[in-house]
């Protein structure tokens, strides 16, 4: 199979195209390039039969295929560039700004041709500024406060949400969002943290009371 068809090759790809070796750009979300995928051809003469009839299009293969695998491969990438950025910052800068100050005036010798000089202090600044002090620190409350850990994996609560409606046929009632929150927080023993047993106690018994059973049990 050809490399543009590949995964790696569309990572390597965005991070060449979009800078993401400056670590001072923000974290990528969406963009609206276009990449070659599937290994088809790009540029010279096409291979097929110019007298050929060409075949109806299908709706739901290339096109739905390549939006698929761009976005999925924008996503890893800018996952992976946040956490690379987040290793940097514990690993690093708050390691030895309080300690050794003067070994963050420079990129580390392992990383010094990725990164420009400018680039890193500007990063080891804005690491250590007030400003980013603060939103850690409300990231961090936020993150003390979630008692239930969720287990949905790849594709989050949405892709969990889409596999039940899936097997349901229908779009998700009350008592299947019920459901689909102990989905979510089932490990892959199928058991339950022990915050999440006791919620999930409570559903079920409110659930059989109603007399609407869950269809998995």
């Amino acid at each position: 199979m050809s490399p543009f068809g590949t995964k790696s090759f569309l990572l390597g790809k965005t991070v060449k195209d979009y800078g993401l070796s400056t670590l001072t750009m923000d974290d990528p979300d969406d963009y609206d390039d276009d990449f070659a995928l599937w290994g088809q051809s790009i540029g010279g003469e096409s291979e097929s039969d110019p007298a050929a009839p060409e075949p109806e299009p299908d709706p739901d293969s290339q096109p739905k295929k390549k939006n698929e695998a761009k976005h999925s491969t924008l996503k890893t990438a800018g996952r992976r560039w946040k956490d690379w950025k987040a290793f940097l910052t514990r690993n690093l800068i708050f390691k030895y700004k309080d300690k050794v100050p003067a070994m963050l005036n420079r990129p580390p010798d392992a990383y010094a041709s990725c990164y420009k000089p400018e680039d890193w202090k500007e990063f080891v600044a804005k690491r250590c500024s007030p400003e980013w002090a603060k939103k850690r620190k409300k990231m961090q409350d936020i993150r003390s406060q979630n008692t239930y850990n969720h287990h949905a994996g790849r594709g989050g609560v949405k892709k969990v949400e889409e596999k039940l409606e899936k097997e349901l046929g229908h779009q998700l009632t009350i008592y299947d969002r019920a459901d689909l929150w102990i989905r979510i927080h089932t490990n892959k023993n199928g058991e339950l943290d022990g915050p999440a047993q006791e919620v999930a106690d409570r559903i079920k018994l409110m659930i059989v009371s109603s007399g609407m059973g869950m269809h998995y049990w």
